[in-house]
């Protein structure tokens, strides 16, 4: 009921008085806890929010848990230049140590790799020589002419044209085998096939005639003739070839 004052009048009650936000209970908790730690302790304690009891356990709460917190920083931010410079210091040893001073398992693997490089060295020479020795020089007969054998001289081009060559070419050799086959069919140029009799081979040694006399000769032979030839060989050309032949 409206009240009335002394002139009989009737006065409205008076609203009552808005609490600003910064005095709420639920702003001072959310700055404590979340936005400013300090200002929410002294709006705390400013207006008096909760039993004396419970603000002191906050207060003190809070403050022991910012000095643990301001001291953890304070020993990390002393600790990671030294953990740095450390670490610097011992890269800088492990690799100074590594370029001075190699392990020892790296020195065993150094000197096996030398051995070892040693030892294929020795075997190639060894091999080199073995197969100089090998294709020796055909034997030499009278008038600078080289008896040679037609498995050889196969077998030698078939190995190593580059060798055989230099082995046999521009050279008058001398070869008793038996005919293969014969190429007469023409005037100007007759062919003699020598093949290998030890084992089966795809080439042959070509004897080529191309004096008048000599063609006749050839066209005189059958397969399987056993014949001597003398000829300058000129190197190899699918088979190796024997020019200005004759038979003897």
């Amino acid at each position: 009921m409206d009240t009335q004052n002394t002139n009989n009048q009737i006065t409205p009650p008076e609203a009552p008085e808005k609490t600003p936000f910064y005095q709420t209970t639920w702003f001072i908790l959310l700055t404590t806890f979340c936005l400013c730690l300090p200002v929410g302790l002294f709006l705390m304690w400013k207006y008096k929010k909760f039993h004396v009891g419970v603000r002191i356990a906050l207060t003190a709460f809070f403050s022991l848990y910012s000095i643990v917190w301001i001291v953890a920083a304070v020993l990390l931010a002393v600790q990671a230049p030294t953990s740095k410079a450390s670490s610097s210091a011992y890269s800088k040893y492990n690799m100074e140590t590594t370029e001075e001073i190699p392990l020892e398992s790296e020195k065993e693997t150094t000197a096996e790799s030398f051995e070892y490089k040693t030892e294929e060295t020795t075997r190639a020479a060894l091999e080199e020589t073995t197969t100089a020795a090998a294709m020796s020089e055909p034997t030499t007969s009278a008038g600078d002419i080289y008896d040679v054998s037609a498995n050889d001289m196969i077998n030698d081009y078939s190995t190593d044209s580059d060798k055989a060559d230099l082995l046999y070419k521009g050279k008058t050799l001398r070869i008793t085998a038996t005919v293969y086959n014969l190429e007469n069919d023409r005037s100007d140029i007759a062919v003699i096939n020598f093949s290998r009799t030890d084992k089966f081979s795809a080439y042959f040694v070509r004897c080529e005639f191309t004096d008048p006399a000599e063609i006749a000769k050839v066209k005189n032979l059958q397969k399987d003739d056993t014949v001597t030839v003398v000829g300058v060989s000129d190197g190899y050309f699918v088979d190796p070839i024997l020019i200005d032949c004759k038979i003897q």
